[in-house]
């Protein structure tokens, strides 16, 4: 769609891989938990394919689903505008990047 644009700079390579993880966002006083699935991943974040309400900059956790389960503190980076391509979709970046090649 004309006008659409997010970041397209990459500190590390975008793996694509469709893998359930828990989503927890703190939002107005409440949290709220979903199982998400990710479009991508990398070093640095992920793209989830979601329909929950995020705010760029918003914090929030992500954990897998499958093996061991810790919380990875995150931030959205963006998220898909309304009526494009990436309706649903939001951008997660890792506060501290995952260790592995870039």
């Amino acid at each position: 769609m004309a006008g659409e644009s997010y970041p397209t700079a990459r500190r590390s390579k975008r793996i694509p891989a469709r893998i359930p993880v828990t989503l927890i966002v703190q939002s107005t006083g409440e949290k709220v938990i979903r199982e998400v699935y990710t479009c991508d991943l990398s070093q640095h974040g992920l793209r989830i394919q979601a329909h929950v309400p995020l705010i760029p900059g918003q914090t929030v956790k992500v954990i897998p689903s499958e093996g061991p389960r810790y919380a990875v503190h995150s931030r959205v980076a963006w998220v898909g505008p309304v009526g494009s391509r990436l309706e649903g979709q939001a951008g997660i970046e890792f506060l501290n990047p995952l260790s592995g090649p870039g």
